[in-house]
């Protein structure tokens, strides 16, 4: 393992683990400026702050980006991208990354009628670009023609 002194709160390794019993965290996260909610209690701390870099194991502990894509791949394709950040808890909940919090009135296109009584891949289709299959949320062409 290498961990430089950079990498950690204060240079100190006594500001997580027990000196007593090297084994036992007593970090605790609130103190960051990343509070762990939802799904992130649940991963160990090896998963966010563990890397490989040239075959060369890194725990990194300090200088860690806030923002879902930091980490999470954009499944999205940069659709709801806006300049540089993209807010996935906007729509997604963060306990279950359920798209509960989406309210289709609050977009460009908001659903009234028969339209509110049409599943979301009746609209909402898979594409391909660049070898890349996902789907099309941020759709261009409003007009009742476009899909009538």
């Amino acid at each position: 393992n290498y961990i430089s002194k950079e990498f950690y709160p204060e240079g100190d390794c006594r500001n997580c683990h027990e000196v007593s019993r090297w084994s036992v965290i007593g970090f605790e996260h609130e103190r960051t400026d990343f509070d762990l909610e939802g799904a992130h209690r649940e991963q160990s701390c090896r998963a966010c702050h563990f890397s490989l870099n040239n075959g060369r194991e890194i725990q990194r502990f300090k200088n860690l980006g806030t923002q879902c894509l930091e980490c999470h791949e954009d499944v999205h394709y940069g659709q709801f991208d806006k300049k540089g950040n993209t807010d996935c808890e906007r729509c997604h909940a963060i306990e279950d990354w359920s798209a509960e919090k989406f309210n289709h009135d609050n977009t460009n296109f908001p659903l009234d009628g028969k339209h509110r009584e049409v599943a979301c891949s009746g609209c909402h289709k898979e594409v391909k670009k660049d070898d890349i299959v996902y789907v099309q949320y941020k759709i261009k062409d409003y007009r009742c023609e476009a899909c009538h």
